[in-house]
């Protein structure tokens, strides 16, 4: 079976929905989520919207692996993807670190309900810095890219794997060791107006 595994802490089966929840962005079509034998499925039709999982405990995750498969394709070009009108990912898998911001009263009361929640995992006096996305992206030209992602200062990303021809695709990442509060997966593709299904069999995080 499947499994995602948080190694020393805890192993969820990628087969039941309990452990993960799934947000939507105001005025976007939300993604299909499925969990199944094979894995978590996330449908995406001209759609978007991330899926959350609380760790149970703070973990400092110095891995990350992840392996799926995708079936379809986005609507742009490596050279294009990112860019204005084509930011759409088919997997981007985050870590949420912890850190020292926290909202303010103005801005939990005008930031959209994502960055609420957000927000709202780290625990009472504590912070967080951003979610650091580790993408999928269509090219090995693209492998090494990163940014940070110019329409929040909450989120940062870099392309580390590209699937192969018949949609596989897996990665082991060095993070860095990040303090990590939760895990955020994101497939998008609403800005390409494209359809496709990626599946997560295996999230793996390492001290």
């Amino acid at each position: 079976m499947p499994l995602l595994a948080l190694v020393l802490i805890v192993a969820s089966p990628l087969s039941t929905c309990s452990a993960w929840e799934a947000l939507s962005f105001r005025g976007i079509p939300a993604n299909g989520v499925t969990f199944g034998q094979d894995g978590l499925s996330i449908r995406v039709q001209r759609s978007a919207g991330p899926l959350v999982w609380p760790l149970p405990s703070p973990l400092r995750v110095g891995r990350l692996r992840v392996s799926g498969a995708v079936t379809g394709q986005l609507n742009t070009t490596p050279d294009r993807q990112g860019s204005k009108g084509a930011d759409d990912f088919v997997l981007r898998v985050g870590l949420v670190e912890a850190g020292v911001t926290r909202p303010s009263f103005v801005q939990r009361r005008l930031a959209p309900a994502w960055v609420g929640r957000l927000f709202a995992l780290a625990s009472p006096g504590q912070g967080i810095d951003k979610i650091r996305f580790f993408n999928l992206g269509l090219h090995d030209s693209q492998m090494g890219w990163q940014r940070d992602h110019p329409l929040s200062a909450l989120m940062t990303e870099q392309v580390v794997a590209v699937p192969d021809a018949d949609g596989r695709f897996a990665f082991d990442v060095d993070t860095g060791g990040i303090q990590t509060l939760a895990i955020w997966l994101s497939a998008d593709g609403d800005d390409t107006q494209s359809s496709f299904t990626v599946r997560v069999e295996r999230l793996e995080l390492a001290p």
